[in-house]
């Protein structure tokens, strides 16, 4: 079975699989533990973390909380969940993809997994939900031969397959549900496609063709039409392709020239090298940018190893003091969150190498909330609050504005209600806290009501003479209102408090006696009590 421009099978059945042999058998168990210097890229405590089988390539989500990964042995995706340490655990249980999966990538918003399945010639979609647990969106849908990689375009509306054995380019709609249509035909590209790229504003594909040893760039058309622009450029037999952040550069991982190759992308796409292509290692296999564009890491096949370079301004590579980094057997996918996080993918060995970064940027974010309310609120309070970060940039773009919000439930009241609390960080790991705000003034209760005279159902007898009045003294209404909250504003009944109720002979019959109040908030409320004039 092939994937990525390598054949994988037990008896070694090509001339690739034999000449890598030795090479994989004499580094399937090196393993180095990461320098106890001060590093801009550590193994975090407890990497290299297991998995079932082979895990052929990996994938955060977009904030960074999961990764996936195609875990070719088990015919499986498998999922951990990624604390912001970089430590890993299982989400839920691996779930069934075609025959040997290999490439896989969320959506935009991490609602979705796409998995190619290399030996299905199929592409698997699954639903994420937020514990990392998988469910399949209908059965597995059919690419060209040797699908090789995957991913969706920016906004999530197209996923483009390079079909590595039909030498084209599948591009599917994809539904909100996660359901996928083929968008016209299958666009021929040159022969091997095993690697692709979609520009960060979507208007761009760039597809590495590794038998042909060239990239070409396409433009992308509102209803996903591919249109090649100028002529593909040479790529040492690259695998892995990536856009840098801003989009105005390219990295091709040659794993024919074992090296990195950067390129600037025109505006229009087309490719121009920088310098020539910078050593990495043996066999480099997958290539990735950092969220902030100053890095980029390369997964070394033959080497056993990731290599991180940074960018220079004009684009020159320089390689960190301590890359190369020892992972497990043939990595074969590299991958960084949004959160600080490098994730390596190691076939040979059946684990995922995961390191964190350090970063120059210490300063946690900057956030700015208002003030709790002056006044009395019938409504719990919404404070708003805006976010920024100079340096690294916010790890949730989403909180650059946010509100801080109270709990008061219905029928209860608080001078000094404090609203929730809220953490944001940044890519480099530090964080600030909004909240909570305390003092405000929430009153959700209306005013209570004490209405003693008339009683509810009394019945009051008609005074008609002296003995009667004598024996019967006059009914005074008798009423109160109060207000712990904000404060009465106003208390009134059918008859002013203490003033004598009508029980004389023409008031014979039902009546009602409503006592209303409001606070000063505008919360307001209301008694009636019926009562009976009779003869007695």
């Amino acid at each position: 079975m092939r994937a990525g421009g390598l054949r994988f099978d037990t008896r070694c059945s090509t001339r690739r699989a034999r000449r890598l042999a030795p090479v994989v058998a004499a580094l399937a168990c090196l393993l180095v533990a990461p320098s106890a210097s001060a590093a801009a890229v550590e193994q975090v405590p407890g990497s290299p973390f297991a998995t079932a089988s082979n895990p052929f390539s990996v994938a955060f989500s977009p904030d960074g909380a999961l990764l996936a990964y195609a875990d070719s042995g088990a015919d499986a995706a498998g999922m951990f969940s990624a604390s912001s340490s970089g430590a890993l655990s299982p989400a839920g249980a691996p779930a069934s993809t075609g025959a040997f999966p290999t490439a896989t990538d969320f959506s935009p918003d991490g609602k979705l997994l796409a998995v190619t399945n290399f030996n299905g010639a199929t592409v698997s979609v699954f639903s994420v939900a937020a514990t990392g647990v998988l469910t399949a969106v209908g059965a597995p849908v059919a690419t060209g031969q040797s699908p090789a990689a995957v991913e969706f375009s920016p906004d999530g509306t197209l996923l483009a397959v390079a079909n590595e054995g039909s030498g084209s380019v599948s591009l599917f709609a994809v539904a909100a549900g996660g359901a996928l249509t083929q968008v016209g035909s299958p666009t021929v590209v040159a022969s091997g496609p095993a690697g692709l790229s979609f520009s960060p504003d979507g208007l761009k594909l760039a597809v590495a063709s590794f038998t042909a040893g060239t990239i070409g760039v396409y433009a992308v058309s509102a209803v996903g039409d591919l249109t090649v622009v100028g002529s593909p450029v040479q790529s040492g037999n690259a695998l892995g392709l990536a856009f840098s952040p801003d989009g105005t550069r390219l990295a091709a991982a040659g794993f024919g020239d074992d090296g990195v190759q950067l390129f600037s992308v025109s505006a229009v796409g087309t490719l121009s090298p920088i310098g020539s292509p910078v050593p990495s290692g043996m066999q480099p296999y997958s290539v990735a940018f950092s969220p902030d564009g100053a890095l980029v890491a390369v997964a070394n096949f033959g080497a056993s190893s990731v290599s991180v370079f940074s960018v220079g301004a004009g684009g020159a590579l320089s390689a960190l003091a301590e890359s190369p980094l020892a992972v497990g057997s043939q990595p074969t996918s590299v991958r960084f969150s949004a959160t600080g996080l490098l994730a390596v993918s190691n076939f040979g060995s059946s684990s995922i190498s995961v390191f964190k970064l350090a970063s120059a940027d210490s300063t946690p974010p900057v956030v700015s909330c208002g003030s709790a309310s002056a006044s009395w609120l019938t409504a719990n309070a919404s404070i708003a609050c805006t976010a920024s970060d100079a340096g690294s940039g916010l790890a949730a773009p989403s909180q650059a504005s946010f509100a801080l919000t109270t709990s008061v439930p219905a029928g209860s009241e608080s001078a000094n209600a404090s609203t929730n609390s809220v953490q944001v960080c940044d890519m480099a790991g530090n964080c600030t806290t909004a909240g909570p705000v305390a003092g405000n003034k929430i009153d959700r209760k209306a005013p209570v009501i004490t209405l003693t005279a008339p009683a509810a159902g009394a019945h009051y007898g008609v005074v008609s003479g002296l003995l009667d009045a004598l024996l019967f003294a006059p009914v005074k209404v008798s009423y109160a209102c109060s207000d712990a909250g904000a404060g009465l504003a106003s208390c009134s009944g059918t008859l002013a408090d203490g003033a004598t109720l009508d029980t004389g002979l023409f008031a014979l019959g039902l009546h009602t006696f409503t006592v209303t109040a409001k606070d000063l908030a505008g919360n307001a409320s209301s008694v009636t009590h019926t009562y009976k004039v009779r003869l007695l």
